[in-house]
């Protein structure tokens, strides 16, 4: 409890060994201490009362399902108000069926009919929303950090392989197959032969051609984890609206919840994007210099053997005339 904060005690009555002498300093850090404790017991005070909104606002709604229920059952009023005003055991799933605990994403989806690969990925990419029943009822929202980044990295490592492949293909046979393409293509952009040919007239180029896939292949893999979430929240938003068992209570948690992963999206997308950025700029430096590389080369100008190493995607690779 915030009650019992140590440092609250601390700043009603216990001084701190700089404070003995009385003098200005010591009133100054003893100032600074309290501005410090008072601001911690703010927020402290104030994640509680969320807390204690939260558990009211979904007492609230369970004891109205509740009443509803014990009426459709023929108790009598007195009965309904002892049963659902006192400790709750459980409450209502989406399934319909009472449980002590109740997973509110995974259960709303499975009422609807989703099958266990996409309840799985719902609770990989959005986490849960757990109501625990037993005397009072409790909320605990759990999240899986950073599971859309690894979701967005997989997702490029994916499309840079398939662009890669599209590129082989071109240069073997002189053309792309259907399927080829539409292993290279993402949600809202076919690859197109035009594009692969492009790539494959800068696949020895050590500076554009890798950053011509990486751009490629960040792009297709925003867009994809975009329309997973978008799609995934959609199926969510529809279970829940098609859904009587679902309190108002439930539904306001869920769309909370929503809302943080929707920011965590758009934190990875801003990642990508700043990532590619730096990209950009790392290759627009090496492509001059490769340029003054070949001039000197072309000049006749010796330069020294040097190896660029450390920086994806050049490893080992040397600009075109570098050191000949």
């Amino acid at each position: 409890m915030c009650s019992e904060l140590p440092w609250k005690r601390q700043s009603q009555g216990i001084k701190p060994p700089w404070d003995n002498n009385h003098g200005d300093l010591g009133k100054h850090f003893q100032s600074l201490l309290n501005v410090a404790v008072q601001a911690k017991y703010a927020q402290c005070q104030s994640i509680q009362n969320a807390m204690m909104y939260a558990g009211r606002r979904l007492r609230g709604g369970e004891e109205s399902r509740c009443l509803e229920d014990a009426r459709n059952e023929g108790a009598t009023v007195i009965e309904a108000m002892q049963r659902c005003t006192g400790e709750m055991t459980s409450t209502r799933s989406p399934l319909g069926v009472p449980r002590g605990n109740v997973n509110l994403i995974d259960e709303t989806l499975e009422a609807a009919g989703a099958d266990q690969e996409t309840r799985s990925l719902a609770n990989e990419m959005f986490g849960e929303v757990t109501i625990r029943a037993g005397g009072r009822l409790g909320v605990d929202a759990t999240s899986k950090p950073g599971s859309l980044l690894g979701r967005y990295e997989t997702h490029k490592a994916t499309a840079q392989a398939a662009l890669q492949d599209a590129v082989q293909e071109y240069r073997s046979t002189g053309t792309v197959s259907t399927e080829t393409l539409r292993n290279a293509s993402s949600p809202g952009q076919p690859m197109t032969i035009a594009a692969v040919e492009a790539l494959a007239t800068f696949a020895d180029d050590p500076v554009r051609g890798p950053s011509f896939t990486g751009q490629l292949s960040t792009a297709a893999a925003i867009e994809q984890l975009t329309w997973e979430c978008h799609e995934m929240q959609n199926k969510l938003a529809a279970a829940t609206a098609n859904n009587q068992h679902i309190s108002d209570a439930e539904r306001t948690m869920l769309k909370e919840h929503l809302e943080g992963v929707q920011r965590e999206l758009l934190q990875v997308s801003q990642k990508a994007v700043a990532a590619a950025e730096h990209r950009r700029a790392f290759d627009a430096l090496m492509e001059e210099y490769t340029k003054v590389m070949n001039v000197a080369t072309r000049a006749g100008i010796s330069t020294p053997m040097r190896q660029i190493g450390g920086t994806m995607p050049f490893r080992r690779q040397q600009p075109a005339g570098y050191a000949r």
